[in-house]
């Protein structure tokens, strides 16, 4: 029978023979060398492996960090009748609105940029809020008064439905230092970096940039909402059914961004929103919506 070369099998000449140039001290140093590479190859495999398994949250994602929504004044008179006042944010802007029944409200809006007027302009006449300039527009079923602070924030009041001139110049004219808290309809247990509040009324909340938030008063960013109608939970053309902290959801993406709809229950429905300047993918959606609680809840 052959030697084992014969058969083919390839036999490394012993290490002193490959590198004759070596005293046996460097060869005994170059063994534990290899011997070391492959303990290091194991002990960085015992560590690598489990990070692959590992199903908790990356350390990135934290609670929300934005100072709650506050209309930081506060109205010295109003009429007998409102209801509870809602104060709203729209980027930079945020509004208090009191609701008196039907179309009738007064509300008020302070903000860094000159806002939009409400209604479209029938007859305007300059006024004076405590001292400052200011311009009176009306139009069917509205009165509103516009003025910049001196600080150089807007501030603007409205009336929608069958107020006097004089009521709503005398709300402006009451508008004072003080603080009217907001309701925010969700809660988070943790966000993606990088987002902020943007928008907030009592049944949706926006995040977005800090930028957007800063400059953008629409809706941008990652929407949810408890819809006040079922009108606004339209079918889905081709959704994907997926499971969101154990309850069903409809999950669609686009280029434009995606919508996915999560059924809470008793004809409750969470909607999800988001446009294309929002980089997450479904799991990361699926993760932000388990995380995102209505108030109460």
């Amino acid at each position: 029978m052959g030697s084992h070369a014969e058969l083919g099998d390839t036999v490394q000449p012993a290490e002193e023979e490959q590198h004759s140039d070596l005293t046996p001290g460097e060869v005994r140093l170059r063994r534990l060398l290899a011997v070391g590479g492959v303990v290091a190859l194991v002990v960085g495999l015992l560590v690598f492996v489990p990070r692959l398994l590992r199903t908790g949250p990356p350390p990135h994602w934290e609670p929300p960090g934005w100072a709650a929504t506050v209309f930081p004044f506060q109205p010295s008179w109003l009429p007998d009748g409102s209801h509870e006042p809602e104060v709203f944010r729209g980027g930079p802007a945020v509004t208090v609105q009191y609701w008196y029944g039907g179309r009738r409200t007064l509300s008020a809006q302070v903000t860094a940029q000159r806002p939009e007027w409400d209604a479209d302009r029938t007859e305007e006449h300059p006024s004076d809020i405590g001292g400052r300039p200011a311009t009176v527009r009306t139009a069917p079923d509205f009165v509103g008064v516009l003025w910049q602070l001196a600080d150089g924030r807007w501030l603007k009041a409205d009336g929608t439905g069958t107020w006097t001139e004089d009521e709503v110049l005398r709300f402006a004219r009451g508008l004072g230092p003080g603080a009217v808290p907001s309701s925010p309809p969700f809660t988070f247990a943790e966000v993606p970096p990088g987002l902020t509040l943007q928008q907030q009324s009592p049944w949706s909340m926006c995040l977005a940039s800090p930028e957007a938030a800063a400059e953008v008063v629409g809706p941008t960013g990652i929407c949810v909402e408890l819809p006040r109608s079922v009108g606004r939970i339209q079918p889905l053309p081709d959704p994907e059914t997926v499971t969101v902290a154990g309850r069903t959801a409809r999950y669609q993406e686009s280029r434009a961004g995606g919508e996915m709809q999560v059924d809470l229950g008793d004809g409750r429905t969470l909607l999800v929103q988001w446009d294309e300047s929002i980089r997450m993918d479904r799991d990361e959606v699926i993760r932000f919506t388990a995380a995102t609680n209505p108030a109460g809840r």
